[in-house]
Parts: C-alpha cells; sequence; structure tokens
C-alpha cells in the first residue's frame, strides 16, 4: 500500500508539470500548490547541480526507493525514529520532535524518516519527510551512525 502511495504522488507531479504548474489546477484537485511549487524548485536545483558537476541525469523509472535513498544519503544527520513511547528522537541527540500537523504522515507514523527542517511553534516540528528504512542507514551514513552509538557494532 505504501509502494502505491509514493507512485501516485510522482503521478500527481507530473499531472502538476503536466498542467503547466496551474493553481487552480492544485485547488480543483485538493493539492497544496506551495508543496508541489517547492518540489519543482527542488528539482531544479537538483537538476542544476547534476549538469554542473557533469552527472548524467537518469529517470528512476518509477522506482521510489530510490529517490527515498537519495534524499536519506543527503540527509542521514537529520534522521529521526519512532520510540516506544510514541514521540520520535533524532538519532544525533535524542531531540524530540513531532511530524508536522500538515504533513499526511502525520497519519501514518513511520517508523523512521529523514527530515529537512525544524519548525518552534507549539512543540518542535519536523517539516520536508521523507520515509526511509533502517536498513538504508549503516549503507549510506555508518560513520555517523558509529559516532551517534545508534547501532551496536
Amino acid at each position: 500500500m505504501a509502494q502505491y502511495r509514493k507512485k501516485k504522488i510522482l503521478v500527481v507531479y507530473a499531472n502538476f508539470i503536466s498542467n503547466k504548474e496551474s493553481s487552480k489546477w492544485c485547488y480543483s484537485n485538493f493539492l497544496n500548490y506551495r508543496s508541489l511549487q517547492r518540489a519543482t524548485t527542488v528539482r531544479k536545483q537538483v537538476i542544476g547541480f547534476m549538469r554542473r558537476f557533469r552527472i548524467p541525469l537518469k529517470s528512476c523509472d518509477g522506482d521510489v526507493t530510490l529517490i527515498q535513498k537519495c534524499v536519506a544519503s543527503g540527509f542521514f544527520a537529520n534522521a529521526a525514529r519512532l520510540s516506544p513511547d510514541g514521540q520520535y528522537r533524532t538519532l544525533r541527540d535524542s531531540l524530540v520532535l513531532a511530524i508536522h500537523p500538515n504533513s499526511i504522515l502525520c497519519k501514518y507514523s513511520p517508523q523512521w524518516v529523514v527530515f529537512q527542517e525544524v519548525v518552534e511553534t507549539t512543540k518542535t516540528f519536523m517539516k520536508d519527510l521523507t520515509v526511509i528504512e533502517q536498513t538504508w542507514l549503516p549503507e549510506i551514513a555508518w560513520v555517523f551512525l558509529l559516532f551517534c552509538n545508534v547501532f551496536q557494532v
């Protein structure tokens, strides 16, 4: 089911682009225009970096796991896991965080996430989340994990 949702997100983004990034299209489809704009901005930045460093542009062909692993490799220092008490704690310093209430992930409580931003209001919230698998972290950030003493070696 989760893989279906991820692929649907890619389809929604493709439709947003094919509708010329229309705010009216977002409104009529009950989508957050600013979030889709942000995704477009990030995508353009990534493409710019890839061209700058002469990295070939290659599609993931709908394999969302590749995108998740890519994000995790860039934001591994912002990894957080759901603790038994129902709160998220960062791996780096055990800071207690919550998923921002505007996030769709707020309804699902994934076990592991990486985040791009922290916002403090009534609580300390994580924003711009990507769900990850615990098993990916030793592959992409083993030195960081040793430093944080997350996994016993």
